[in-house]
Parts: C-alpha cells; structure tokens; sequence
C-alpha cells in the first residue's frame, strides 16, 4: 500500500482491519476446521466399507479392516466426526429392510468396527507421543475419564451456564 502511495497509517490499518472483518474470519474458520469436514468423509467411507464388509463374507475381514482404519484416522483426527459412521448406519438402517436378525448381526459388525477403531486411536494416542517425542505428554483431554458422573455434571453445569442468557 505505501508503494501505490497509501499513508503510513492507512498502510498499517487497512490490512489489519481486512483481517479482522467477519466474510475473512469465516474463511478463516473454514479452513482451520476443513480437517473435521476431511475426517468425515473418512469416517463415510468406514460405513461404505462396513456395508461392503457384511455384503461379501469371502472378502469381510479385509473390508472390516479398512472400515477399522477409517474410523481411527476419523477418531485421530477429531473423535466426533468418526462418529458419522453411525449417521450413515441409522440411514441404512431406515432405508434398506431386514430382518431382525440381519439387523443385528449388522449392528455387531458395526459396533465391533467402532469398538475397535475407537480402542485403537486411544492407544495410539499413548503410544505415538513415546515413538515421535520419546516421553508421554499429559493431557486431560486425551485420557480416560475416571469420574464420569463429576465429568457429566461438569458438562451439566456449563451447558446450563452456557443457556444463561441473563
């Protein structure tokens, strides 16, 4: 800007308020965030997976074994979007008839798909800071809760807080 003859200050404050406006914070947040949209698509292809595992029984460990590691690199990425495996299952579960039977025999294949890539991204999550860093890191967040009732009531207390308009 001082080259096409701005003044100091507008030259300085021009680009930070450019920075600041709403439209390029929104791009901003898109692009910090298009890793959770990514892990999603991966968590949609474990479900893809997961159908194609329970619909050709010759080929069902290598398809449950892919569907495994697309809910881990989902999970690893960010847990919650791992769980539009699920979405997709509640989908299917609507749209496409079974029997009882079936049904349930799908919902095992699928809870033990989920159980395991779940297992594994927490030990990974124990395991891979030793092997990049060769000391554990402690964080909170990647542990298991050992007061899940004080953990729910945390979470309780700040949605009634977060509710609070006053």
């Amino acid at each position: 800007l001082r080259k096409l003859g701005a003044g100091f200050w507008a030259a300085v404050l021009v680009p930070l308020f450019v920075v600041v406006m709403p439209p390029l914070a929104l791009y901003q947040t898109w692009a910090s965030l298009s890793p959770y949209a990514l892990a999603g698509l991966v968590s949609a292809a474990g479900a893809l997976l997961a159908d194609r595992a329970m619909s050709r029984p010759a080929q069902r460990w290598r398809y449950g074994a892919g569907a495994t590691a697309c809910v881990l690199v989902a999970a690893a990425v960010y847990q919650p979007a791992a769980m539009y495996f699920w979405a997709l299952a509640a989908a299917r579960f609507v749209l496409v008839p079974a029997t009882p039977r079936a049904r349930w025999a799908e919902v095992a294949v699928r809870v033990a798909i989920t159980v395991s890539g779940l297992v594994l991204d927490y030990l990974f999550s124990i395991v891979l800071p030793y092997v990049i860093f060769g000391h554990q890191i402690a964080s909170p967040r990647s542990s298991i809760a050992t007061n899940p009732l004080g953990k729910l009531s945390d979470f309780g207390q700040a949605l009634r807080d977060s509710l609070n308009m006053s």
